[in-house]
């Protein structure tokens, strides 16, 4: 601990940055509770507990809890509360559910997978807000809706699809990016050794990779675009 203060006070003398230890939160694994305080009381700041959210991101939750996932319809909730609905024609409704609606999840569905149940949710709260004049009725299913305007839709993401493929981007990457650090985390975490397939080995650590790599393995339409845009180079031999 004393060496990670000195760590920290470096950082503040080459940057000229102020290291404010009432504001740091200190998160220990895997070691007893007395020491755990013991140290917080060292560094001067507080004790955290799992979960928690960082920059907008819960860490140590569980995902498929639907009660995680909160924040997200909040969110649609509180923006939808600040607009007047009865004002509003179909033709800017549509273009407030693609602007923002659909855009509040994105930073989540960037790394988590999305649960049904959320889907269907979300998909309620936007089907309502387009149709709701007076007594609600909806006049074209949604599944229409979310077809490209070339297919006679309206264009509507669904929101489904877009998680799918935002996670498939984390595999591109992790393909691509061969020496960078968090690569190599997962590496050794997830006992990953291959670069566009995943292996059969299950690892017992939770986390958003072991969904994106059940998801690399399901022969899903997604999947199958991603195999058939692949351009592979052949190297020196020396790895798969």
């Amino acid at each position: 601990m004393q060496n990670l203060k000195k760590i920290l006070l470096s950082f503040q003398a080459f940057s000229g940055l102020a290291v404010n230890y009432t504001k740091l939160g200190l998160v220990v694994l895997g070691k007893e509770e007395a020491w755990v305080k013991q140290v917080a009381e060292r560094l001067g700041c507080t004790l955290v507990k799992l979960p928690f959210t960082y920059l907008g991101v819960p860490l140590g939750a569980n995902m498929k809890n639907v009660k995680v996932w909160q924040a997200v319809i909040d969110k649609m909730q509180n923006r939808l509360n600040s607009w007047k609905g009865s004002c509003l024609s179909r033709a800017e409704k549509l273009v407030l559910i693609k602007a923002v609606l659909n855009s509040l999840p994105m930073y989540f569905l960037s790394i988590f997978k999305l649960l049904k149940k959320l889907a269907k949710e979300i998909i309620k709260i936007q089907r309502r807000f387009l149709w709701k004049e007076g007594k609600f009725s909806a006049l074209i299913k949604w599944e229409i809706i979310q077809l490209p305007k070339d297919k006679g839709g309206l264009g509507v993401t669904d929101l489904m699809l877009q998680n799918t493929t935002l996670l498939f981007k984390w595999w591109w990457r992790y393909a691509c990016e061969e020496d960078c650090l968090w690569r190599k985390i997962v590496n050794s975490i997830h006992n990953e050794d291959l670069a566009l397939l995943p292996n059969n080995s299950v690892s017992s650590m939770l986390g958003p990779w072991r969904e994106i790599k059940k998801m690399a393995r399901e022969e899903s339409p997604v999947m199958l675009t991603f195999h058939q845009n692949i351009i592979l180079q052949i190297g020196n031999g020396a790895k798969i």
